[in-house]
C-alpha cells in the first residue's frame, strides 16, 4: 500500500521500434535488425514532477555464417570442416568429429550425417549453419573372367558392382565409362 504523501508514479517507455510500454519495468524487445535504436523514459509522479531519460541503444548483427560446401568423402577418407563469418565455432556433437570447439576440425564419420555449427561474432552474438557429409560406401567391382577370342573377332566385356566405371586401357574399347 502508499501512503498518502507518496507521489504515484507514471512510465512512458518508447522504444522507437514501434513499441511503448506504460508500465516500470517493460516485457522484453524484439529488434529485427542491426542498428542504433534510441529509446527515451519519461516518468511523471502526481506532484507533476519528471524526468526524462534518453539513451541508445546498440543492436548487433549476427554473423554471416557459411559452415562451408556439402561433402562427398569415401569411407575411411577424414575431411577438415572450414566454416566462415565467426570469431569462434561451437560444433553440436556429431559422429566422428575431432574438436567441438575449434574452427577446423577433421570428420570421418561412417554414414552420411548433418554436422551443425554455431558461429559467435566478437561481441557474442550467433548465426547457426550446417552442412552434409555423404559417405561412399565401399564397392566391390566384379568383372568378366578371362576371354580368349581369335584375331579379328569382337566379345563385349562387362563389370558391375559400382555406379562409375573407367576402363584402361582405352585401345579398341567402344566406350571406357560404361559397364
Amino acid at each position: 500500500m502508499i501512503p498518502s504523501n507518496s507521489p504515484v508514479v507514471s512510465w512512458f517507455w518508447d522504444f522507437t521500434n514501434g513499441n511503448s510500454a506504460t508500465v516500470k519495468n517493460p516485457s522484453l524487445q524484439p529488434f529485427r535488425k542491426a542498428g542504433v535504436y534510441p529509446f527515451r523514459l519519461y516518468v511523471t509522479n502526481s506532484k507533476r514532477c519528471s524526468d526524462t531519460l534518453f539513451q541508445d541503444f546498440v543492436v548487433n548483427a549476427n554473423p554471416i555464417l557459411d559452415a562451408g560446401a556439402d561433402i562427398n568423402l569415401c569411407l575411411g577418407s577424414p575431411v577438415q570442416l572450414s566454416p566462415q563469418g565467426g570469431l569462434t565455432y561451437q560444433w553440436d556433437p556429431g559422429p566422428a568429429i575431432s574438436c567441438l570447439e575449434c574452427a577446423r576440425p577433421f570428420v570421418n564419420p561412417t554414414q552420411d550425417t548433418v554436422y551443425r555449427v554455431k558461429g559467435f561474432s566478437a561481441v557474442g552474438c550467433t548465426a547457426v549453419d550446417s552442412l552434409q557429409v555423404d559417405v561412399i560406401q565401399p564397392t566391390t567391382v566384379t568383372a568378366l573372367q578371362d576371354t580368349f577370342v581369335c584375331e579379328g573377332e569382337s566379345v563385349q566385356i562387362f563389370a558391375s558392382g559400382t555406379a562409375l566405371y573407367n576402363w584402361s586401357p582405352t585401345t579398341g574399347l567402344s566406350k571406357t565409362d560404361v559397364a
